[in-house]
């Protein structure tokens, strides 16, 4: 049964990202808006009537261990996130992960990285403020027994009249917080609407890598090219990292380009070639598959024609 729920969740999640354009966690907080708004229809809802005292004790009560928490949490993984950050680009005190490489007869291969620990951290602070708070919030407008409608606000209720403070189910400082998300998880929902209402999708023949997804990726072969203009290439063959599932890349780096210099005097330019960083290199994908004989086909096909023609030159 919950098994057949969750199914169904995501099929409604699928659905309204493909029609509506608006994810559905916001067409949530869309409506609790509109309940915190208008909190007669609350009653008319009336959760409360079919969903036991118990099951809502609990469930307020876990959220509210989290929330009513929430600015210490989020101060102590920021925390955290900045200095996995710092420890990464000043010391060499991760290089020890590459120890911890197992491999496994199902070919399946377990690593450490710290760049995976980064982006859970961050996955987990934003899901924090945005998806799990949404929730927090969903619910505490449909059961909470404090008229959390009325008392939200803080610019509404004063601190001594606020039953949520009074209660001490909140204090105010975290009130304050519930506040700010309010306010930013507003502002995101408007981002979503603006976005469902003036985005248009499209297939594109062209796909490109960052310079920091590279970290992600082992090189498998490369072969530089110069083309017509005397812009230098690199080609290459990556391979996905830390992947159950095997995915192989080519990829076509442009390594330098043409800029053209003017003279005060005269309407003459002078033509050079300038180096591109490394962070400003453009990476774009000609090929991606699980199959790695095709992109060595198509490697070797490119290769091939590279070196005709350095011949002929």
């Amino acid at each position: 049964m919950i098994k057949g729920a969750i199914e169904q969740v995501k099929e409604i999640k699928k659905i309204t990202a493909d029609m509506i354009n608006i994810p559905l966690t916001y067409l949530l907080f869309l409506g609790a808006c509109f309940l915190l708004w208008k909190p007669r229809y609350i009653e008319l809802i009336n959760v409360s009537g079919w969903m036991p005292n118990n099951i809502e004790e609990i469930i307020l009560g876990i959220f509210n261990i989290v929330y009513g928490n929430i600015a210490t949490i989020l101060t102590i993984l920021f925390i955290c996130l900045l200095l996995l950050t710092l420890l990464d680009r000043y010391t060499p005190i991760f290089s020890f992960f590459h120890y911890f490489k197992v491999e496994y007869a199902n070919n399946t291969t377990v690593v450490w990285n710290q760049y995976s620990a980064m982006r859970r951290l961050l996955a987990i602070i934003v899901s924090l403020i945005t998806q799990f708070w949404i929730y927090y919030f969903t619910i505490n407008v449909l059961f909470n027994p404090y008229d959390f409608a009325g008392n939200f606000f803080l610019n509404e209720t004063p601190p001594g009249e606020n039953s949520l403070i009074l209660s001490k189910y909140l204090s105010g400082s975290a009130l304050a917080t519930m506040n700010l998300l309010y306010v930013l998880n507003m502002l995101c929902a408007i981002y979503f609407i603006f976005r469902a209402i003036f985005e248009i999708k499209f297939t594109t023949n062209k796909s490109f890598l960052k310079s920091d997804d590279l970290s992600l990726y082992i090189k498998i072969n490369n072969f530089y090219v110069t083309n017509s203009t005397n812009e230098r290439l690199e080609m290459m063959i990556l391979k996905r990292e830390y992947r159950k599932k095997q995915e192989y890349l080519l990829v076509r780096a442009q390594l330098s380009q043409v800029s053209y210099r003017y003279n005060n005097y005269n309407e003459n330019s002078q033509r050079i070639i300038e180096e591109i960083p490394n962070g400003k290199r453009s990476y774009e994908v000609l090929d991606r598959t699980d199959n790695l004989s095709d992109i060595v086909y198509y490697y070797e096909a490119l290769k091939e024609k590279n070196n005709s023609q350095l011949k002929c030159d």
